[in-house]
């Protein structure tokens, strides 16, 4: 298995998602799955995968997974009037690719004023996930959310919370393990 491309990513990040090993025979099945799973990870802009050309001593051949990293780090803003809702606005830093495995954190403010109300609402959401959790592809995340309001100049509202999430074929994994 030769990996090209990844400045950043690190190999092992890569070699998780082979649909098959390297001793095993490669089958087109198996390369588009591959494809596909580096593809989701969302580090990648372009993801291509093929046997060698060259053959060395034996009769087996390398495959080549040549990637192309995407950008990283992102910055997102945006704004705007409504007449019924005020003027709303927000300001997001992310990184899609922290520390070279594929996991993911953002940080966002949202800010919203009320002309008829008078009211202010600033809330803030950090959010991280990671593709693997025990060994296993289930996209786990956390996000943690405080929310701010202010009505008037004597009431001041501020609420916190956190959200665990899991993504995957969950029935799969569990009778993976138990079976």
């Amino acid at each position: 298995l030769i990996v090209r491309g990844n400045v950043h990513t690190k190999a092992f990040v890569v070699d998780r998602e082979l649909a098959t090993r390297e001793e095993d025979f490669i089958s087109p099945y198996g390369l588009t799955k591959t494809q596909e799973r580096l593809s989701k990870l969302g580090v990648f802009t372009q993801v291509q995968i093929e046997p060698s050309q060259s053959r060395r001593f034996s009769e087996t051949r390398d495959i080549l997974v040549n990637v192309q990293e995407r950008k990283s780090k992102s910055i997102a803003f945006g704004f705007g009037v409504a007449s019924d809702d005020g003027v709303r606005g927000f300001l997001e830093l992310a990184h899609q690719n922290l520390f070279g495995m594929a996991r993911q954190v953002s940080l966002r403010t949202e800010l919203r004023k009320d002309f008829e109300q008078s009211q202010l609402d600033h809330r803030e959401i950090l959010m991280y996930r990671q593709p693997y959790l025990l060994g296993m592809r289930l996209n786990p995340g956390l996000t943690a959310v405080l929310n701010q309001v202010q009505e008037n100049p004597t009431f001041f509202l501020r609420r916190y919370s956190v959200l665990g999430t899991i993504e995957g074929k969950l029935w799969e994994k569990f009778f993976a393990l138990t079976g």
